[in-house]
């Protein structure tokens, strides 16, 4: 067990193997093997091993928990929700047990299912960030965006670096026809991962549609000084740069954007490109 809580679970695996050598009727030894496996991302290995535990005492909820987090990890949804639906029966406030669930409902598009056991993992956990954020992929599937729009802000505020969920809630602001207000989620999003180069390029089109021709430069030079095979960020920077009275750096950027496959550029370039 010390082995698996600093990490190691190449010995914590070793440790348990040899424990299960001398009591092979140890159930617990088998849910430690099961979680070292399950640590290395050996999900096969996990489910085999975590069975076992199952079959020597099959009144224990963390057992059942543990099997459907790998199962849900092999993508059997079916069986995730059985033995996630037998620990609810054998521990209603494992918030754990509720979510795997609703993970699997909700990957094969049962969202109103899913949704109500989001809910259930909330119950038992108010914090549960990442429940209230995927109560808002419930109802942004239900096409309810005031609805997402509300749970996405709830993981925020349980999370405030939370990027996916600010992500969210610009798409959310943008259903919802209001920009402006997408424009601070998007940069919230970027504080917290600086490096992520799909998110200066959304923002610097967002930029450009809202009329902040600067800015938006600013996003797209960003983009093709860390990325400059990237066609679509020279043709942003293109009609930025366009936009704020700089022609010949905009055609410049536009004929780099053709070069590398964006056609998009070629009719800005016979528009307003004069040899």
């Amino acid at each position: 067990v010390y082995k698996r809580q600093t990490g190691d679970y190449v010995a914590s695996q070793a440790g348990y193997e040899k424990v299960i050598s001398f009591k092979p009727d140890y159930a617990v030894a088998w849910y430690g093997l099961a979680q070292a496996f399950e640590a290395q991302e050996n999900y096969p290995q996990a489910v085999i091993n975590v069975s076992r535990a199952i079959e020597l005492e099959d009144a224990y909820a963390p057992f059942y928990v543990l099997s459907s987090k790998v199962k849900l990890a092999l993508g059997d949804h079916q069986g995730t929700v059985e033995d996630a639906t037998k620990a609810i029966k054998l521990d209603p406030e494992n918030r754990d047990a509720f979510f795997y669930r609703a993970e699997a409902l909700l990957s094969i598009d049962l969202a109103e299912k899913a949704e109500l056991d989001y809910a259930a993992a909330i119950k038992c956990d108010k914090n549960f960030a990442m429940a209230y954020y995927k109560r808002g992929i419930c109802s942004e599937k239900l096409a309810d965006y005031r609805g997402a729009k509300s749970f996405f802000k709830k993981a925020i505020k349980k999370n405030k670096q939370f990027k996916e969920a600010y992500i969210k809630r610009a798409d959310i602001w943008l259903k919802l026809e209001k920009p402006k207000k997408a424009l601070p989620d998007l940069t919230s999003a970027i504080s917290i991962n600086k490096e992520n180069i799909d998110l200066l390029l959304r923002r610097g089109f967002l930029r450009m549609d809202l009329l902040d021709f600067q800015r938006a430069s600013d996003d797209f030079g960003q983009v093709v000084k860390r990325k400059p095979e990237l066609a679509e960020a020279h043709y942003g920077l293109g009609n930025s740069r366009y936009q704020i009275g700089n022609i010949k750096s905009a055609c410049k950027e536009w004929k780099i954007a053709l070069e590398l496959g964006d056609i998009r550029a070629a009719e800005q370039i016979s528009k307003y490109c004069i040899e």
